[in-house]
């Protein structure tokens, strides 16, 4: 979800309308970095028919870590998540994506679900409906969950 973001505007030549655009050439790319004890990565390539295949991941000094697999060609884009974030439990699945999820590492998770006191975060604004204007404001969260050494506070819809 979160390094999804790039993939709109490159096919079809983005904002320029694809002028002068070829046929679909092969290509590959990638990268690894490391430091601080975290690490991420990510490689893809491209077919001569337009097919993309990838992946890319990190893993945080803490042991956190989401792996993704990727494709995108005739049969849409597919993916095929590998994670131990706390937070994630395989059981939602918002773009029709494969889930593995696992546990998180000892202590972390504590860290993600301890309940603390004060106000949850305030929920962000809705987006625009149409010609009917802004949507609404989101709801105050009950509770607070604390994200431990970060010193924020947040409801589910602030974080």
């Amino acid at each position: 979800m979160l390094l999804l973001m790039g993939l709109g505007g490159g096919l079809g030549g983005g904002f320029g309308g694809g002028y002068g655009m070829g046929a679909p050439r092969p290509f590959a790319m990638g990268y690894q970095a490391s430091g601080g004890g975290a690490s991420s990565f990510r490689s893809e390539q491209g077919d001569g028919s337009g097919g993309v295949r990838g992946s890319y991941g990190y893993r945080d000094a803490q042991g956190l870590y989401r792996m993704v697999e990727y494709s995108a060609g005739q049969g849409g884009f597919q993916a095929a998540v590998k994670t131990n974030e706390p937070g994630t439990d395989g059981k939602e699945n918002p773009a029709d994506v494969i889930m593995n999820v696992q546990p998180a590492p000892a202590g972390i998770q504590d860290r993600y679900t301890r309940m603390s006191s004060g106000m949850g975060g305030l929920g962000g604004m809705g987006g625009a409906g149409g010609f009917g204007g802004m949507g609404g404001a989101g709801g105050m969260g009950a509770g607070s969950y604390y994200r431990g050494g970060q010193g924020m506070m947040s409801g589910k819809s602030g974080y």
